[in-house]
C-alpha cells in the first residue's frame, strides 16, 4: 500500500460535478487548540466508486464486453464512466458526447440512471456497517467510514484497508481508497488515489498529504478553480501558504472552512446511514407439532416477545411471515397481512388464529420462525393508568381494519372490494373496484358540472336494439370517444330517448355501424 509521502497523481474531475457532501462531525464544537491536540485523532476511510454510473446503467446481471460509456444528463452530455474496452479506445471520463463518438464510433453510450445509483450506493453503505456503525454517504459516488474503533479489531490500518478491498472485490467493486484523520482529507485523497494503491496518512503526515493534493481534487466550482489558477495556486499547499484574510476574499468563507476542517481545526456535522431494522425469532422445537391448535399455543409467548420488541423500538408491523420447517417436506410459509400497520399484537393474534384454523399442516413441524422484513414507524398503544380499567378503546379505523382482516382471512385475500372512480370517458370504464383498504384513497376524480345525466342502471355489455321509429329523442347526441391507448376504442353518439309506453333509455349509435342502435342504460 502507498504511504502518504508518495507522489499523488493529478486527476481530471469535471468542473460541473461538484459532489454535494452531507457534512459529518469529526470534532467536538469550539474547543481550544490545546484541547484539540490532546483529543484522540480519528480515522476516516473514504471510498470512491468511480464505476458506479456504469454498474447502475447496464442491464442487471448482464456482462457487457464491447465498448460502453455512460453519459450524464447535462447540456454537454459528458462521459461519467466507461469500461476497459472503451478506455482502450481512448475514451475518458469528462469527455463530451461528440468527442466520445469521434474517438470510437462503435461505442455504446448509455444514459445515466441516478435513481439506481442511489439505490446501489445505499446498499454499499449498509454493507459497510460491517466495519463501523458510523457510515456516511458523502456524494453521488463516495462513502465515508469512521474506522478508529475498528482498526484494532481488524489488526491495524493496513489489515483493515486490505480487508475492505478484498470484501468489495468479491462483490465486484474496485474503489479508490484513502484513510486519513479528517473527512475532507480522506475524500480529496481518495479522488487522487490509484485503484491498486490506497492512500494512508497518519496524523503527523496530514498536512504534508494535503499540501500535495491538486486543486482539482477539491471539486470546487469552476469559477473558484479558475480564480485560483490565475494567481498561480495549483495545489492545496499553495492555498495553505496564502494569508487567510486575502484567501477568504478570493474563495469565500465556505471554502476556507473546508480547509480548516481538512486540517482538523473545525468541526463537521455528521449524518450516518443505518441499516433497516428487521425482526427474526427462531424457535427449535424439542418435539414435533402435528396440530394447528398446539402450534398456536406455542406461538403465544413468541408474539409477546414481538410485542416487547415493538414497544421498545416504537415500531409497527403490517405483514408477518411464519415459517414452518418440517423433517422431509419443504418449508411452509404463512404470511399474515394486516389491513394497516399496528403495534397491537392482539390484532395479529386474531388474524393468525383465523389463518391457522383454515390451514392444514402438510407435515409435523420441527422448527418455527417469525420473520418481519419491514418494520414501520409507529406509536405503541398506551396502557391505562387506572388499576381497575378493563379493555382498551380502539379507534374507528382500527375496528374497521380488524373487520377487513377477519373477512379476508375467511373469504380469501382480495375478496373484499370497494368502488372507485376512474378518469375515463367511456361509461363502462369510468368505475372499477379495488381491494378494500382502511386508509382513504388520496386522489378523487372530479366530475365536470356540465356533463349530461347518466342512467342509474348501466348494462355490463351494450345490447343491440330496435329502430328509431319505436322511441322519441329527448336529448342528444353526446359524442363520447376514448380508448386510444388500448384495444377497446369507442366512438359513439349517445341519446336519451323515451319509449311510447315505457321508461327513459340511454342508447347510442356506433361510428362503425351508424345505422344500428344499442341499448346501454335505463333511467329510474
Amino acid at each position: 500500500m502507498r504511504r502518504a509521502n508518495s507522489q499523488l497523481p493529478l486527476i481530471d474531475l469535471p468542473a460541473d460535478r461538484t459532489p454535494p457532501l452531507r457534512l459529518v462531525a469529526d470534532a467536538s464544537p469550539s474547543l481550544p487548540s490545546a484541547s484539540l491536540r490532546r483529543r484522540r485523532p480519528q480515522a476516516w476511510l473514504a471510498l470512491r466508486f468511480n464505476e458506479l454510473p456504469l454498474m447502475a446503467a447496464r442491464p442487471r446481471g448482464a456482462e457487457i464486453k464491447e465498448a460502453v460509456a455512460v453519459v450524464d444528463d447535462d447540456r454537454q452530455r459528458r462521459v461519467l464512466a466507461c469500461n476497459c474496452a472503451a478506455a482502450r479506445s481512448g475514451i475518458r471520463p469528462g469527455q463530451t458526447f461528440n468527442a466520445a463518438i469521434a474517438i470510437n464510433a462503435e461505442v455504446q453510450l448509455l444514459d445515466r440512471d441516478p435513481e439506481r445509483e442511489r439505490e446501489i450506493l445505499l446498499d454499499l453503505a449498509i454493507f459497510c456497517n460491517h466495519y463501523s456503525p458510523v457510515v456516511t454517504i458523502a456524494s453521488d459516488d463516495e462513502l465515508l467510514v469512521e474506522a478508529r474503533g475498528s482498526l484494532r479489531l481488524f489488526g491495524g490500518v493496513n489489515a483493515f484497508v486490505a480487508r475492505v478491498r478484498e470484501d468489495l472485490a468479491q462483490r465486484g467493486w474496485r474503489p479508490q481508497i484513502a484513510l486519513t484523520p479528517t473527512i475532507w482529507a480522506s475524500l480529496w485523497s481518495a479522488r487522487c488515489a490509484r485503484i491498486d494503491q490506497p492512500t494512508i496518512a497518519k496524523p503527523k503526515e496530514l498536512v504534508n498529504t494535503l499540501a500535495r493534493l491538486p486543486i482539482a481534487a477539491l471539486a470546487w466550482p469552476y469559477a473558484v478553480a479558475q480564480r485560483l489558477q490565475r494567481f498561480g495556486a495549483t495545489t492545496v499547499g499553495d492555498l495553505l501558504r496564502l494569508p487567510r484574510d486575502g484567501l477568504a476574499k478570493r474563495i469565500g468563507m465556505e471554502h476556507l472552512l473546508q480547509l480548516d476542517q481538512a486540517r482538523g481545526r473545525a468541526p463537521i456535522v455528521r449524518e450516518t446511514v443505518k441499516a433497516p431494522l428487521t425482526y427474526a425469532d427462531h424457535m427449535h422445537l424439542d418435539f414435533e407439532v402435528e396440530t394447528a391448535e398446539l402450534l398456536e399455543r406455542l406461538l403465544e409467548p413468541r408474539l409477546e416477545k414481538l410485542q416487547w420488541f415493538l414497544r421498545n423500538h416504537a415500531r409497527a408491523v403490517r405483514e408477518v411471515e411464519i415459517r414452518l420447517a418440517h423433517r422431509e417436506m419443504p418449508v411452509t410459509s404463512l404470511v399474515v397481512a394486516l389491513a394497516s400497520a399496528t403495534s397491537d399484537i392482539a390484532r395479529l393474534r386474531r388474524v393468525l388464529k383465523e389463518k391457522l384454523a383454515s390451514h392444514q399442516l402438510v407435515a409435523p413441524v420441527r422448527h418455527v420462525a417469525i420473520i418481519v422484513q419491514r418494520l414501520e414507524s409507529g406509536v405503541c398503544d398506551s396502557e391505562s393508568l387506572l388499576p381497575n380499567a378493563t379493555g382498551t378503546t380502539h379507534s374507528v379505523d382500527e375496528a374497521r381494519a380488524a373487520l377487513l382482516e377477519q373477512l379476508e382471512i375467511r373469504l380469501g385475500q382480495g375478496s373484499v372490494r370497494q368502488p372507485c372512480h376512474c378518469a375515463d370517458r367511456r361509461p363502462d370504464r369510468a368505475a372499477a373496484s379495488v381491494r378494500a383498504s382502511v386508509a382513504p384513497r388520496a386522489t378523487a376524480v372530479a366530475v365536470p358540472s356540465t356533463i349530461a345525466p347518466r342512467p342509474l342502471w348501466l348494462l355490463r355489455t351494450p345490447e343491440a336494439w330496435g329502430t328509431s321509429s319505436s322511441f322519441s329523442v329527448i336529448r342528444g347526441p353526446e359524442r363520447i370517444r376514448g380508448g386510444w391507448g388500448d384495444s377497446h376504442f369507442v366512438s359513439r353518439s349517445y341519446y336519451v330517448v323515451r319509449l311510447r309506453h315505457g321508461p327513459m333509455l340511454w342508447v347510442f349509435q356506433d361510428a362503425a355501424s351508424p345505422s344500428r342502435w344499442f341499448l346501454h342504460g335505463v333511467f329510474a
